[in-house]
């Protein structure tokens, strides 16, 4: 009776666990291009200070180029290839008409943070690296 008991108690606990973890993963929903391109100004408004005149340009370019984007990715479902070839399009004309916009100086920084965001943060593993 005991033994059955802890079974049961140990089966719920590792469920209880095993929910927990998937609901703080939640899921990936798709923002809409208002709210994405919102955040990539707001980022390049601290990144890159930005005066008004600056940010107003790059508020529209960033909506009209999340539109573009939503736009393909709903054309594109079935062809990752097709679509990695449109977004590669998509961002270099969205980057020549930043570079209108930007200094000099703030289009290296802009591509800086570009570059950072598609490799993702770097992380060391740990342990020591050994010679051959």
């Amino acid at each position: 009776m005991k033994l059955s008991i802890k079974i049961f108690t140990t089966i719920a606990l590792l469920l209880a666990i095993s929910f927990t973890a998937n609901a703080q993963r939640g899921e990936r929903k798709a923002q809409d291009p208002e709210k994405r391109a919102e955040k990539q100004t707001t980022r390049m408004v601290e990144k890159l200070a930005l005066n008004e005149e600056q940010t107003a340009k790059v508020q529209a370019i960033n909506l009209a180029y999340a539109k573009k984007m939503q736009d393909t990715k709903a054309e594109n479902k079935e062809s990752r290839e097709a679509m990695k070839q449109v977004r590669d399009e998509i961002n270099s004309a969205k980057n020549e008409e930043l570079k209108a916009v930007l200094t000099d100086e703030q289009f290296k920084s802009y591509e800086a943070l570009a570059s950072e965001k598609k490799r993702g943060p770097r992380k060391r593993k740990g342990g020591k690296r050994t010679e051959k």
